[in-house]
C-alpha cells in the first residue's frame, strides 16, 4: 500500500510540474496575442474594416488563453485530497464504476 500511495504523490508532482509548464505556455499565447493585436495597428497596406476584424480576433485570442490559464492556476493551487475530491463529484452514478472499471483495467496493464 505504501508503495502505491507514494506512486500515487509522484504522479500528482509530474501532474503540478506539467500544469506549471502549461501555464507557462499559456501567459507567452496570451502575451504573443496582445502582442499580435496591437502590431495591427501598424499595418498600412490593409483597410480600417480589416485592422478593426483583427485586433478583435487577437483580443479574442487572448481573453481565451488568459481565461485557462486562471482555470490551471486553480486547479494547481488544489490540494491532493481536494483535486480527488473534485474529480470524483464530477463523475456520478455509473459513471464513477465506469471511471473505477476504466482504471482498475489500465492499472492491470490494459490491452498489454
Amino acid at each position: 500500500m505504501n508503495a502505491r500511495k507514494s506512486r500515487w504523490e509522484e504522479e500528482v508532482d509530474l501532474l503540478r510540474e506539467e500544469m506549471r509548464r502549461v501555464i507557462r505556455y499559456l501567459e507567452w499565447q496570451v502575451t504573443r496575442w496582445e502582442e499580435w493585436r496591437m502590431a495591427t495597428a501598424t499595418c498600412v497596406d490593409i483597410d480600417a474594416g480589416m485592422h478593426h476584424g483583427m485586433a478583435v480576433y487577437a483580443a479574442k485570442q487572448a481573453t481565451f488563453h488568459h481565461k485557462i490559464c486562471a482555470h490551471f492556476r486553480a486547479g494547481l493551487s488544489l490540494s491532493v485530497d481536494d483535486a480527488t475530491s473534485s474529480v470524483i463529484s464530477t463523475i456520478e452514478g455509473e459513471d464513477l464504476n465506469a471511471f473505477l472499471i476504466l482504471h482498475t483495467w489500465r492499472e492491470a496493464g490494459g490491452w498489454a
